[in-house]
């Protein structure tokens, strides 16, 4: 049966579905057994995944840009400098397509990077 965090995805411990990687970590210490993470397989099982795309990734890309630049009135890219991101944000700003806004957020409770000390200072 599916349920409403299902698309998000899960992980099946045994017979115990659960979408915390904490739980599933007690629930494997405690039963030791076979585990998977469930991520809408149903969908992704219907792409041929053998099969190689015949435009490049920069096409695909420019392809996704131009699509979210004709679907929404609106459009901000949140920018986080990753690498995820920054590919986003040339796919845009390489093919003349342009975000309303670009919004960088930092924490100041950064203890890893340090990103909003860097900023501050």
């Amino acid at each position: 049966m599916e349920r409403p965090g299902d698309r998000y995805g899960y992980y099946q411990v045994g017979d115990t579905r659960t979408y915390s990687r904490y739980e599933r970590m007690d629930l494997l210490h405690q039963h030791p057994c076979d585990w998977r993470w469930v991520y809408n397989d149903n969908f992704f099982s219907q792409y041929d995944w053998t099969r190689e795309p015949t435009e490049s990734l920069d096409e695909l890309y420019k392809q996704r840009a131009e699509q979210l630049r004709r679907d929404y009135d609106y459009l901000v890219l949140y920018y986080s400098g990753g690498y995820d991101s920054a590919n986003l944000l040339h796919a845009f700003l390489d093919n003349d397509i342009y975000p309303d806004e670009i919004a960088i957020f930092y924490s100041r409770y950064d203890t890893v990077s340090n990103q909003y000390l860097e900023l501050k200072d």
